[in-house]
């Protein structure tokens, strides 16, 4: 994955937890932009009316990625842990086409 490609999706992976976890829409700023390499990276950002334990534990743990991402998900968080995911209703971990990305590095701060 290219560091834009991690941009892009970590920007889409805020986005979809930004959206159920409001009770109230919140305005979302678009601050997206075309790279050096000319790829473009989509960006939003908003704020998340919820605490940071429950902004971890929705990105962090399967049941928070079930939560709001795909049905389908399996996240292992530790460096070099594995998140396998589908947005197919049917799908299982395991199946060929499954999305997976590998945690390279992570900063939990209190």
């Amino acid at each position: 994955m290219t560091t834009t490609q991690a941009r892009l999706a970590l920007s889409l992976l805020t986005l979809g937890l930004v959206l159920p976890l409001t009770a109230r829409a919140q305005e979302v700023q678009n601050s997206s932009y075309v790279a050096p390499d000319g790829s473009r990276v989509l960006q939003h950002s908003t704020v998340v009316p919820a605490t940071r334990l429950r902004l971890w534990e929705a990105l962090t743990t399967t049941e928070g990625v079930r939560s709001w991402a795909v049905p389908v998900a399996k996240v292992d968080f530790r460096l070099g842990g594995i998140w396998e995911s589908t947005y197919r209703l049917d799908g299982a971990i395991g199946d060929a086409g499954n999305i997976k990305n590998a945690t390279s590095v992570f900063c939990r701060r209190g």
